[in-house]
């Protein structure tokens, strides 16, 4: 989205006190805000995560304030750390930060830690293995079975020339299910 779509904005960052100050809320807010949203996310108080993160639970507690302005790069490095999550620290167009600070919602903020994150990746991976045998299934009348093991010389085969008892009795009653990263990486979730 382009920063003419934010005309009442573009002409306030026009003014470069209000501009510096614009951003230095916005990441005041974002890092107090994230912070909440990831140890929330994983089920911790802020005790926890101060035991976790070995600071102690005043840190925990003016990290999540986001009038706090002192924030250094080595409490960002060891929280990210903490939550097992990677931190990015760049500078980038006002457009892009504006795109990227605007979401307020905590699902915006979430982010999975590493074991999820790899998690959600293979079973991705066996999702569109899934999704791309289904489809040779339904535009070729390959057998499901083969399609799914990837038996090139069973799945060339159509159906109607296999026998009938080798057609799994599954084979119209198969559905894949969509979820996102995080629910892949943390089943008990449903949103």
């Amino acid at each position: 989205m382009s920063l003419l779509a934010y005309p009442e904005l573009l002409k306030k960052l026009g003014n470069s006190k209000y501009r510096n100050a614009y951003v230095s809320a916005q990441i005041r807010r974002g890092i107090a805000y994230q912070n909440k949203v990831l140890r929330e996310q994983r089920g911790w108080s802020q005790p926890e995560l101060s035991r976790r993160a070995d600071k102690p639970q005043s840190v925990i507690s003016r990290l999540e304030n986001p009038n706090y302005g002192k924030v250094t790069v080595q409490t960002l490095l060891d929280l990210a750390a903490t939550f097992n999550v990677a931190l990015l620290v760049r500078f980038v167009p006002f457009e892009r930060f504006i795109r990227d600070t605007r979401d307020l919602s905590p699902e915006a903020w979430e982010v999975p830690d590493f074991e999820s994150e790899v998690k959600a990746a293979q079973e991705e991976v066996v999702l569109e293995k899934e999704r791309t045998a289904l489809l040779a299934v339904r535009t070729q009348g390959q057998d499901v079975n083969a399609a799914l093991t990837g038996h090139a010389h069973a799945a060339a085969q159509p159906l109607r020339s296999r026998r009938r008892e080798e057609v799994p009795s599954h084979f119209g009653g198969m559905r894949v299910q969509r979820r996102s990263h995080w629910q892949l990486g943390n089943p008990g979730i449903n949103r």
